[in-house]
């Protein structure tokens, strides 16, 4: 009988844990992935790239992405993406490993690549790792693009290794004290190369990205000669030429697949001189066996070298980064077919940025003397950076902190509009002291260097421009960083933008959520609908749009007028805009100057234009309609809703109370400007504050007065049983209210909801606030209090089941801030009842 009962007890405890949802439970990382890092996705506005490594086995991976305020992941997306069984063969483990024999492959993984699209911009996301049996990793993060104002991080040389315990904590070290100096939230790391100390070691790469900042921020960098170098070649003479590449970068990450391919002269001459010229047509990350004799680490590769994911190019907010591989640019005809995709990349990106940025690792200038002393680097680039108009070129190497004035081919430049600023980074160490020097006027305008110094840099952009902000530590010491400069790179005008005004559509115009092709359509703007142009970047404009606000491309439009946002309301006197009238009081209005009525139109108006405006459910009205004619007779037909304000002429401020009062602008209705004229004597007369602001919806979760809800920043507590989603719903005044349950899909007002189920504000279509529901005792979410929920607040108190997030909060009977045998005793004198 005892077996019998444990049998029934173990039943219902496998009858209703599948019902608690993946929220409930909190597990250790999985050790079988592992080397995951958050990479720029083309546009990071919208798209977002991650890399992982798993064990050899676990073909199931996937990655679960969601808002960071569904921090159970509850409403998670899952991604599986693709993977490569093959390049594990690039690494070695062990230094004692010979690279002629089988034993070089002791480090096995698949390698993972996922590409997000489609997110929100301006979005903080988290994610994790799925290894595909049950296992996940550690929870990690990032933010999308989209923002005005926002800093990037900057490192550079880092050489890191898994044993070297000082240069991993100054890396640590480095990354915290330069994002403190941020101006603005963090959304890129950048490293302009050498982040490990040879790159074919799996674990230094490993090292690398267990840093915490790799979890927090996008990381993006470039191929540095540390991150290319092979410590086996030594005992492979003959083949040594062909394994020092970039691949290892790009089997632990996944950039962007946007660069080129090209014939390298370089290898192929190898492979020539050596009797492989029928390998040449292959790419070099193609691996191959070139026969039975000696063995070349990893196997020889071909000549035709695939750029992709070694070289690319990324847009984060207004900011264009090209990234080249130094490597690959080593003969003058590779670098002519590296800067003619260059130029490509920038002609299709027109319109879309206020900066250039480009990087390659190797330095332009050398620290010591300010001169270009480092084999006519930077002439390879100058050329090209004046054509192109980049703004930054940044580089590393050298270990130096060094920065040149704005330089047009290696002369100092005064035009603001033009000239590119060559930034080469500080490093994580050092091994010369050198003295101030005298460059070039001009280019030498500054340099740190110091016998063992670490450093970084933050980059704050607003409406200031780009401020650079040095930061080192002479000896090497966290607590010692100093500001070492800050330098402010103006903003260049490389284009000009669109009018704001008012535009008539040539045919039907999707609404994009922000001013890219490849971002989120919010709602169709038919042909022939008059729009007005509030805001204008590059050949897009934003609009507002049957309750949407978003962009559309103007490219070949011309605004019928243009028009200029009101920041500070002016006053009109009641002379000068004369009389107006109210729709809703048609049947029987009539002017009193003239004694005519207007309900079907022919008002009699002379000397006057008309302004017709639609009132909408906010109480503000919209411009419509202009009649600047001042003909005798008007007849443009008022809306429904609607009013008309007549105005004189002859005022003196006539044209830019017009220019205010354009079409598409909002005025509202106050007191003591414009007399509105009605048919009912007894009501009183209203007039118009011109013009008037477009009233904006709350953000925010806002809380009616009589809500018997306890609203908290996370959780919504005090909700009774059998609540209903319309009932969730009346507890708050926002207007567009949708609640979902904890697997994230909606549900309707009659549902009955319960622990775990979110409502959500939206705005302009999008959700802005969000507040999770908590019912006391319903732990297992079903809106019910039963059995599966003592069991569940018992099995927690056994340790067998974690709760978290709402769920824990609905197990907190008596809210102390711990799941107790006191909750689990008061549970049960509920079921009792």
């Amino acid at each position: 009988m005892i077996m019998k009962k444990f049998l029934v007890m173990i039943l219902v405890i496998a009858l209703c844990i599948p019902c608690l949802g993946t929220n409930l439970f909190v597990s250790a990382a999985s050790s079988n992935v592992y080397m995951i890092v958050t990479n720029p996705g083309e546009n990071m506005n919208t798209q977002m790239n991650i890399s992982f490594h798993a064990n050899p086995g676990y073909t199931g991976c996937y990655v679960e992405y969601t808002k960071a305020t569904d921090t159970s992941f509850a409403s998670a997306t899952k991604a599986t993406g693709t993977q490569d069984t093959d390049d594990y063969q690039w690494f070695y483990n062990r230094h004692t490993t010979m690279s002629n024999t089988s034993s070089r492959y002791t480090t096995k993984f698949i390698h993972y690549s996922v590409n997000l699209t489609n997110l929100t911009p301006n979005t903080k996301y988290i994610y994790r790792v799925c290894d595909g049996k049950g296992g996940y990793s550690d929870t990690y993060a990032f933010k999308t693009a989209g923002q005005d104002k926002f800093s990037i991080l900057w490192t550079s040389d880092t050489h890191l290794t898994n044993t070297e315990t000082v240069k991993i904590n100054r890396f640590s070290a480095t990354t915290n004290y330069v994002a403190s100096l941020a101006d603005y939230e963090i959304g890129l790391h950048f490293s302009t190369g050498d982040v490990v100390a040879s790159g074919e070691r799996h674990t230094f790469w490993q090292t690398a990205y267990n840093d915490p900042s790799i979890k927090k921020y996008t990381f993006a960098m470039t191929t540095g000669n540390h991150d290319v170098y092979d410590s086996m070649m030594s005992q492979d003479t003959t083949y040594s030429q062909y394994w020092k590449g970039a691949q290892y970068m790009r089997v632990t990450s996944n950039y962007p697949k946007n660069s080129y391919v090209q014939t390298s002269s370089r290898i192929s001459g190898y492979l020539n001189g050596d009797g492989y010229s029928q390998y040449i047509g292959n790419t070099s990350d193609t691996l191959f066996d070139p026969g039975t004799g000696t063995y070349a680490g990893k196997q020889i590769t071909g000549a035709k070298e695939d750029l992709n994911g070694r070289s690319y190019w990324f847009l984060y907010n207004r900011v264009l980064f090209i990234i080249f591989d130094y490597y690959a640019m080593t003969a003058g005809a590779e670098k002519t077919t590296a800067f003619n995709w260059a130029n490509s990349v920038i002609e299709a990106n027109k319109g879309k940025y206020d900066y250039l940025i480009s990087a390659q690792h190797i330095y332009l200038f050398d620290g010591a003397s300010g001169t270009d002393t480092s084999g006519s680097v930077y002439d390879a680039y100058s050329d090209w950076a004046a054509t192109a108009n980049v703004d930054i070129l940044l580089c590393g190497d050298n270990h130096i902190y060094f920065r040149t004035g704005s330089l047009i081919n290696g002369v100092a430049n005064n035009d603001p509009e033009k000239g590119t600023y060559v930034l080469q980074a500080p490093a994580i160490t050092n091994t010369n002291s050198y003295p101030l020097y005298t460059g070039p006027a001009g280019v030498a305008i500054n340099r740190y260097s110091n016998t063992s110094y670490m450093g970084g840099a933050i980059m704050n952009f607003d409406e200031r421009g780009l401020t650079l902000e040095v930061a080192v530590s002479p000896d090497g010491n966290a607590s010692s960083y100093t500001t070492f400069e800050t330098v402010t790179i103006p903003k260049k005008v490389r284009y000009n933008d669109i009018s704001t005004g008012v535009y008539t559509t040539k045919t039907s115009l999707n609404v994009k959520e922000t001013f890219d092709d490849g971002s989120s359509t919010l709602t169709t703007i038919p042909a022939g609908t008059l729009v007005e142009v509030n805001a204008a970047n590059g050949v897009w404009g934003r609009v507002r749009y049957n309750g949407y606000t978003g962009w559309i491309n103007l490219a070949g439009y011309t605004a019928s007028y243009t028009t200029t946002d009101v920041t500070a309301p002016e006053m009109f006197e009641i002379s000068n805009v004369n009389v107006g009238y109210a729709s809703a009081h048609l049947v029987n209005a009539y002017t009193p100057a003239y004694g005519s009525t207007i309900a079907n139109g022919g008002w009699l108006f002379s000397g006057n234009v008309t302004i017709t405006g639609v009132k909408d459910s906010t109480g503000a009205y919209k411009v419509t309609a202009q009649n600047t004619d001042g003909n005798p007779k008007n007849t443009t037909p008022i809306p429904a809703n609607g009013c008309v304000l007549l105005i004189n002429k002859n005022y003196a401020k006539y044209s830019d109370l017009m220019a205010k009062l354009a079409v598409g602008k909002y005025f509202t209705l106050d007191s003591g400007k414009v007399t509105v004229y009605t048919a009912n004597p007894g009501e009183a007369n209203v007039t118009p504050t011109i013009p008037g602001t477009e009233p904006e919806e709350p953000t925010e979760l806002v809380p009616s007065p009589d809500s018997p809800f306890e609203n908290g920043e996370e959780f919504l507590k005090k909700v009774p049983l059998l609540t209903t989603a319309k009932g969730l719903k009346n507890a708050f005044t926002n207007k567009d209210l949708r609640v979902t349950n904890a697997k994230g899909n909606s549900v309707e007002d009659t549902a009955v909801i319960g622990t775990g189920y979110v409502i959500s504000c939206y705005v302009d279509g999008k959700a802005t606030d969000s507040v999770t529901v908590v019912i006391i005792n319903d732990v297992d979410g079903d809106g019910a209090i039963g059995t599966s929920d003592y069991i569940t607040v018992g099995l927690s108190l056994k340790n067998s089941v974690v709760l978290s997030g709402a769920y824990k909060q609905a197990a907190d009977s008596d809210a102390d801030g711990s799941v107790s045998t006191s909750d689990y005793i008061a549970l049960k004198a509920v079921l009792k009842k």
